[in-house]
């Protein structure tokens, strides 16, 4: 899974607590991951079992790999 999506519109810095649009609900199936771009900031969206979806950086703090090549388990 490598980083296929980008926003539509240019991330502003000076922005972090507006909403922006990273990719289509329907694009993201559950217990899956997919990596964006907010701006030049990588971003992993993932949908869990559950189905909430959340979004973290896109950098694992131990490997400091992409989260978005990771498999989703768990709920």
């Amino acid at each position: 899974m490598g980083m296929t999506h980008t926003l539509l519109q240019p991330f502003d810095p000076d922005h972090n607590a507006q909403w922006y649009p990273a990719l289509r609900s329907a694009d993201l199936r559950h217990q899956k991951a997919i990596g964006v771009y907010c701006g030049s900031r990588p971003v992993v969206i993932v949908r869990p079992e559950a189905g909430l979806v959340f979004a973290l950086d896109d950098r694992c703090t131990h490997r400091q790999v992409p989260l978005s090549r990771g498999v989703v388990s768990g709920t």
